[in-house]
């Protein structure tokens, strides 16, 4: 099972490193902005464990993404 995670895991990275690259994002903007953590990328790198919600997040807001379309702060 942890060999099928970690596959998982690299497939993930790969998709958020397509990602930011295709739309100039940085990989802490990413996180921030996708589940609201600043460190996910560099968790995923060091084998951190992703439940399926996060995974679902994150895949939702590639989907979704729009760049005139970034969540207003202050």
């Amino acid at each position: 099972a942890a060999e099928g995670s970690a596959r998982k895991a690299l497939q993930i990275l790969q998709d958020i490193a397509a990602f930011i690259a295709t739309h100039g994002l940085s990989e802490n903007k990413f996180g921030l902005q996708s589940v609201h953590d600043h460190k996910l990328v560099g968790r995923l790198r060091r084998n951190a464990i992703i439940t399926t919600p996060t995974i679902d997040k994150i895949y939702a807001y590639m989907a979704s993404y729009n760049s005139t379309n970034t969540p207003k702060t202050g």
